[in-house]
């Protein structure tokens, strides 16, 4: 009898699971690893100053232990594989030129690429994907945002409940006018002791939130008729790995809604796919081999 509900509980845990992650031994220790190697970033007095600057961190994170946490969970999201009966959306590779990265998606560079709508209120919204093995190139096609201002800016959300410290990675792109992005990882990660009371270091209460992670990543939007993003992630940096499924969403935002008197109300978004809750699965192909895009 007891055999039976274990059987059972079992099945239903993969009836509604998105992702099965692989908890064998091996994984466990390497999971501990990566709590090490925050730890140990959180030692580092170089990074504890980098931290403590006031507003957000502008330089890369070329911290030795940021390094080791990159090289661990990139080897946590190697093991990742998908529930039986799921079926990722497939992200073609081809062997060609890689999209210019930038922020105007020209139809010959996106051709191959997997085409989702991901429009909210029927913004005709578009995400685009492709690969060429080593990068994945991200586009997003936004018709209903035609101004300059407002909070525009396309996130894109990957690695999303990896282990129980990684919460998701991401990139945002915004209206910046160089083609620098926001790179962050978001974590269950506390600051152990007291925070300061220095309010300056507000951040220490609070789960941290690691910004400027990939140094290879990039990103450009600009408006013509309307808003268009295009990024590019390195896989390697940002360990996706081809032919592994991995968790992700997506967010564009655009102009806030006012109120009567002209300030913000709420913000407004005119795509979704997915949520935290709730990831979309996608798999880069293993080979390419289409040719030019």
């Amino acid at each position: 009898m007891n055999r039976l509900i274990v059987i059972l509980s079992s099945l239903a845990v993969v009836a509604v699971a998105w992702v099965l992650w692989d908890s064998t031994p091996s994984s466990e220790a390497i999971a501990k690893s990566l709590d090490h190697a925050y730890e140990a970033k959180l030692a580092n007095p170089e990074y504890v100053t980098w931290k403590s600057l006031p507003g957000l961190p502008s330089t890369y994170q070329n911290f030795a232990e940021e390094k080791d946490i990159k090289k661990t969970r990139s080897q946590l999201a190697s093991r990742v594989s998908a529930s039986e009966g799921l079926i990722p959306e497939t992200i073609p590779t081809y062997s060609g030129s890689p999209p210019t990265i930038d922020g105007r998606i020209e139809p010959s560079e996106w051709k191959m690429a997997t085409s989702i709508p991901i429009g909210l209120d029927d913004s005709n919204t578009r995400l685009f994907l492709i690969s060429e093995g080593k990068r994945l190139y991200v586009a997003c096609d936004v018709p209903a945002d035609t101004t300059g201002k407002g909070y525009d800016q396309f996130r894109f959300y990957f690695h999303v409940g990896l282990t129980p410290l990684i919460v998701n990675e991401r990139i945002h792109v915004g209206t910046r006018t160089d083609d620098r992005l926001g790179g962050i990882r978001q974590t269950t990660v506390r600051w152990k002791g007291a925070p300061p009371k220095n309010d300056d270091e507000r951040w220490m209460k609070y789960p941290i939130s690691d910004w400027q992670i990939f140094e290879q990543a990039r990103g450009l939007s600009t408006i013509r008729e309307h808003r268009q993003y295009e990024a590019v992630l390195d896989l390697e940096e940002a360990g996706i790995h081809p032919g592994v499924p991995f968790g992700a969403f997506v967010q564009v935002e655009t102009d806030p809604a006012l109120d009567d008197r002209g300030k913000f109300d709420h913000r407004v978004y005119v795509g979704q796919y997915g949520t935290q809750a709730n990831p979309r699965w996608f798999l880069i192909e293993k080979s390419g081999g289409a040719g030019e895009p």
